[in-house]
């Protein structure tokens, strides 16, 4: 329908409403307005006053969480969303990757931390509630209480949320490839995108 241009590299996007974030790296996050999806218009930028940002997820219409490097996880206040507004954070030192949000809790791919669980029911203080080694925590996907974490040259991983702050190991897909993303289709199939070994669909049966 449209394409539009960006100060930086565009990476992980989130969308709410009319509403889309999307990732630029060391340039921050886009904020856009999508109401016409013919002609998407940039309404802000917020700056990353340290680090690249590398994640980002909707909570609320108001409430974007954002994944940095070397800074770590931080709301972003969208009441305006022509004038965003940094709250609350919660520092780590080393790389992020994608995020995702499911109720009060955000999952972070955490490169060579494997993934975090991260409590967000208080934009102003959230709270780390658990931290699991992967391997490697490349891009994160959800549904239910499914939680996929693609973990390079280590596969596939998957995860049960029943106890959403420690998520759970369930099983292990191995990649024919480096696997660096996944997604859940509606009738439960797992599907992992591998470099160098194509576009997987998995079934647990």
């Amino acid at each position: 329908l449209s394409v539009f241009s960006t100060t930086g590299a565009a990476g992980q996007v989130s969308v709410n409403g009319n509403l889309m974030a999307v990732a630029l790296a060391d340039k921050g996050v886009a904020i856009v307005d999508i109401s016409d999806p013919s002609n998407p218009l940039i309404l802000s930028t917020w700056n990353a006053q340290q680090g690249s940002v590398v994640g980002v997820g909707f909570a609320s219409q108001t409430i974007l969480w954002v994944a940095q490097t070397f800074r770590g996880v931080g709301a972003i206040d969208l009441t305006d969303p022509t004038a965003p507004k940094a709250l609350g954070s919660v520092n780590y030192g080393n790389n992020y990757g994608d995020v995702v949000i499911s109720g009060d809790y955000l999952y972070e791919a955490a490169f060579n931390s494997g993934i975090r669980a991260v409590i967000i029911s208080k934009p102003k203080k959230p709270e780390t509630a658990s931290q699991i080694k992967t391997g490697y925590g490349y891009g994160v996907s959800i549904q239910g209480d499914v939680l996929l974490v693609s973990s390079g040259q280590f596969g596939l991983r998957e995860f049960d949320l029943a106890n959403p702050a420690i998520p759970a190991p369930v099983r292990v897909f191995e990649s024919p490839g480096f696997c660096s993303s996944s997604t859940l289709l509606a009738d439960g199939e797992r599907v992992m995108a591998s470099k160098n070994g194509g576009l997987w669909v998995l079934s647990t049966s």
